[in-house]
């Protein structure tokens, strides 16, 4: 699982004598196959081995280099499929660095080789998940679950089961069976409070997102008492399901539909004042010449995209100039040339200029306007 404390050392990665080497690739098997992406990862670094034979780089940092592309080669070459539609690898042979990104939407193919790593495009889908956890608790046990871009992961250590649970009652009139309840309630609301705490902090740690609670409903609104409220103005789901009735695949299954309820809810929502601020003609765009307009001006703030739709168009490689059929560029009079995927275009460009971007689902309405719309930082 890809975890924050590995997004913050990629952020913080600096490598000032050798360098570093960013290479990201489409993994789609529904549009490419896996010898395909083989051999159009092996195109990649040997057209930037052969631009790189021009660079005045010392022996050292070519052998780091040379490491680092056997290495990618290797990795490769071990992955008998791809069940997932992108790829992100940040590396540095003589720094010891290494990471991998296995993402769940594609990527447009690239190679980069600079002194610090090219996360642009990673950070622009990672921020398009939501880092879950996905608590259950009873009055003796706790679960947690960590659920980011698909996968999940079981925190067994919130796990505690120190409450009294079988009792032999004696003594006079019932007084022994009454201060054993207060014992026992007392563990009870210890056991409570010992999640709590470990929650907040997993919570500062792990920095979740948001938070799925489940417990019998006679015990939830007493256990909540405990939470703190940065965590209760995170909860998007409360359920009534006890901890350990669930297979680690139901778990996820359950998050995960609560996860997609949750974010379709949150982008139909954007989708739909998107469109009405474009109607009014405000900072606001839909379709794709409108918003084609608006990249080529960098006039885009929040870039959406209908997934998996794609539209063919044109480029100038000389200034960046992005069109549907124009064979000329307006901007430099340079030839534009032709580009299978224009979204992809698009969102690199978007990228280029500082701006984030959003996939949806086919069912969107956005889709009724070409499939692509933006908000922008002036017109």
């Amino acid at each position: 699982m890809t975890t924050h404390k590995q997004i913050r050392e990629l952020l913080e990665f600096k490598s000032e004598d050798y360098p570093v080497i960013s290479f990201y690739l489409n993994t789609h098997v529904g549009e490419i196959s896996p010898d395909e992406i083989k051999a159009q990862a092996h195109s990649l670094i040997r057209l930037q081995e052969k631009k790189l034979s021009h660079k005045p780089f010392s022996h050292a940092q070519r052998e780091s280099l040379t490491k680092d592309f056997q290495k990618i080669y290797q990795f490769l070459e071990e992955k008998p499929e791809f069940n997932f539609k992108g790829l992100a690898i940040f590396t540095c042979s003589s720094k010891n660095f290494w990471q991998v990104y296995e993402l769940p939407q594609k990527v447009k193919d690239s190679l980069i080789v600079d002194s610090d790593p090219y996360i642009r495009p990673l950070l622009a889908i990672l921020n398009q998940f939501h880092r879950l956890a996905f608590l259950l608790v009873d009055q003796r046990r706790a679960q947690l679950f960590e659920l980011f871009m698909g996968e999940i992961k079981d925190h067994t250590e919130l796990m505690t089961a120190d409450v009294p649970s079988r009792v032999r009652y004696a003594g006079w009139y019932g007084l022994e069976e009454k201060r054993v309840s207060r014992h026992i309630e007392q563990h009870i609301q210890e056991h409570f409070k010992q999640v709590a705490v470990k929650l907040y902090l997993l919570y500062k740690t792990h920095q979740f997102d948001y938070f799925i609670l489940s417990a019998q409903k006679h015990i939830l609104p007493e256990f909540e008492q405990h939470l703190h409220t940065e965590i209760l103005d995170r909860v998007i789901e409360r359920l009534d399901i006890e901890p350990f009735t669930l297979s680690l695949n139901e778990v996820k299954e359950k998050a995960l539909e609560i996860e997609r309820r949750f974010v379709e809810s949150r982008l139909n929502e954007e989708v739909e004042k998107l469109i009405t601020e474009a109607q009014k003609g405000r900072l606001a765009s839909l379709g794709i010449q409108n918003t084609l307009e608006a990249v080529n001006k960098k006039a885009v703030r929040t870039l959406y995209l209908v997934e998996d739709m794609t539209i063919s168009g044109r480029e100038c490689h000389n200034c960046g100039y992005l069109t549907l059929d124009e064979k000329e560029c307006p901007v430099c009079g340079k030839v534009t040339e032709p580009v299978q995927d224009l979204f992809d275009e698009v969102v690199e460009a978007v990228l280029y200029m500082n701006g984030d971007y959003y996939t949806l689902p086919p069912n969107t309405l956005l889709r009724e306007y070409g499939g692509i719309g933006a908000w922008l930082r002036f017109k």
